[in-house]
């Protein structure tokens, strides 16, 4: 269990292996099953039928490459990606703003692209996902909200018209 807590921002960088194990020991150490946040990223974006991304993160470069490569391991490709211009602390990351989200994937969004990735689950990101679709003609990804996509299925909850972004159009 030790290397689970020495994991450092985000379960995708140590990549696909790590993802698919951890939700594995969870659900057996748990009896129940699990969802985890880069899990319920790739399984929406495959619901999707998409394979070219638009990759946004409020990580370090450095991460966000570990990012990339997590996302080739699961048949994706990063076609472009946005990152803030500084390293952000932890506290920083939680509190950049919607217009900041919604800047960064203007950023990353790029003609190639067919889908728009919001990773991390302290953003906000929510309230920006419908306006990014209408503007860029794209369905926009997050990380909440690919988790919140994982549950509706899980559990046969029906589409609700309040819940932000195209996906949920896949119930």
């Amino acid at each position: 269990m030790l290397e689970l807590l020495q994991v450092w921002q985000g379960s995708c960088a140590p990549g696909l292996n790590f993802d698919s194990n951890l939700k594995s020991t969870i659900t057996s150490a748990s009896g129940v099953e699990t969802i985890t946040a880069a899990g319920a990223l790739v399984s929406a974006i495959k619901t999707l039928g998409v394979r070219k991304v638009a990759f946004v993160s409020p990580y370090v470069a450095e991460l966000n490459d570990l990012a990339s490569k997590f996302l080739s391991e699961a048949c994706f490709e990063v076609v472009s990606r946005a990152e803030p211009s500084r390293p952000l602390k932890a506290v920083e990351q939680g509190a950049l703003g919607e217009d900041k989200v919604y800047e960064l994937a203007i950023k990353a969004n790029s003609a190639e692209a067919e889908v728009i990735v919001l990773s991390c689950t302290d953003i906000q990101t929510l309230d920006v996902i419908n306006k990014l679709e209408k503007e860029t003609g794209k369905p926009v990804i997050s990380s909440n909200q690919s988790m919140m996509f994982a549950l509706a299925q899980m559990f046969s909850i029906p589409k609700n018209r309040n819940w932000s972004g195209s996906i949920f159009n896949k119930l």
